[in-house]
């Protein structure tokens, strides 16, 4: 709401920098949530962030992520546990989007430009089912975006193609995917990010010419 709202970010490359800090009063001040070499549930959550990813549905509904297998999540808009993602395995999580309390959907990439998206229907805490495999996609650059449970999209840059940016769409809340558009940078680029008001209205915002 104009009120409330998160920021996760990292001061790269220094260790122990990441942060999500969250303001209740339109950003003019900002509360420490989490910061780098802090644990949740007794895991790690720091060095090797590129940046966190976050999503929310309401106030206390937030979701975040930041490069690794676990995903973390919010309740009550101040406390996090974490989720561990099994469908992960050598991928690393790199974009997660909820579009309501339950329905969401994680992108990520691995090893030998692979990538993966992968659905949950319980709020993040189990993964299964709705995967696409991507091959020849740059590290770090699969996002998602669903504007509601049943329309989705995913980006990727693939470097077989010359590093063209591939846009693909669910129709069925990511059981099946078909690659809708490619576009090709003036200059090799990737993107950053990917948005869809609704199931007509989106953008895609990146860098070299795209």
């Amino acid at each position: 709401d104009s009120l409330t709202g998160w920021i996760g970010g990292t001061n790269y490359p220094y260790a122990d920098s990441d942060f999500i800090l969250k303001t209740t009063d339109g950003g003019i001040s900002w509360q420490k949530l989490y910061y780098g070499g802090d644990t949740v549930d007794g895991r790690y959550f720091s060095y090797g962030c590129t940046g966190y990813r976050l999503t929310g549905v309401d106030n206390e509904h937030v979701w975040a992520t930041c490069h690794q297998c676990y995903i973390l999540r919010t309740t009550d808009g101040i406390h996090w546990h974490s989720t561990f993602n099994p469908r992960c395995g050598n991928y690393k999580i790199t974009d997660v989007d909820f579009p309501t309390m339950d329905i969401g959907l994680a992108a990520g990439d691995g090893p030998a430009g692979t990538g993966v998206i992968s659905k949950s229907t319980d709020g993040g805490e189990t993964w299964s089912g709705g995967n696409i495999v991507f091959g020849c996609i740059l590290p770090n650059a699969s996002l998602v975006s669903l504007p509601d449970s049943i329309h989705g999209w995913g980006v990727v840059a693939n470097f077989c193609t010359t590093e063209a940016i591939e846009i693909w769409h669910t129709s069925d809340g990511g059981i099946t995917w078909d690659l809708q558009f490619t576009h090709q940078p003036v200059d090799p680029g990737w993107q950053e990010n990917i948005f869809f008001l609704d199931s007509l209205h989106g953008w895609v915002v990146g860098g070299h010419g795209l």
